[in-house]
């Protein structure tokens, strides 16, 4: 369903990598498209493992609401 998107999402990470990072980039996680309704939220985490050998090197979030649609919705990113 989502095959276009996540084509064009490669192809933009791939430029940003070449142009800002030069990460050497061997894989790419299945994109998670996410629906918050009121109340809902994704839980605090880290974006990385220390016990797996792949280390996640870059996080993208798009976000599809424009910002006067909705309360809340802050995104904190370390690193």
């Amino acid at each position: 369903m989502f095959e276009w998107l996540y084509s064009y999402v490669a192809a933009v990470t791939d430029e940003v990598n070449r142009e800002h990072y030069q990460f050497d980039i061997t894989d790419m996680q299945q994109l998670q498209v996410l629906r918050y309704r009121p109340g809902q939220w994704f839980r605090w985490h880290f974006d990385a493992i220390e016990s797996q050998k792949d280390i996640r090197k870059m996080t993208m979030v798009i976000n599809l609401s424009p910002a006067r649609g909705y309360i809340g919705g802050g995104l904190q990113v370390d690193g």
